[in-house]
């Protein structure tokens, strides 16, 4: 399985970028999208985490999660 790259716009903070991958893939897994797109679920959502200091900072609208989902891997997501 290959899993694209989401490149953040700044680097803040690292931390909790696991934690936030981790649940992002979870959301889409459990969703049963396959298994790439889970793991780019979540890779955008770690690039979140990474563009804020702390762990619990970061946030983004359904809107806004598709649009930078879109950017990022040239392909629409259906919500979950």
């Amino acid at each position: 399985i290959t899993v694209g790259i989401a490149k953040p716009k700044k680097i803040v903070d690292p931390t909790g970028a696991g934690d936030a991958y981790i649940a992002g893939f979870m959301s889409g897994y459990l969703a049963k999208k396959p298994l790439q797109t889970a793991g780019q679920i979540g890779a955008t959502t770690a690039i979140y985490a990474i563009e804020n200091y702390g762990t619990q900072k970061h946030s983004f609208t359904k809107l806004n999660f598709k649009k930078r989902y879109k950017k990022t891997f040239g392909q629409s997501l259906k919500m979950l």
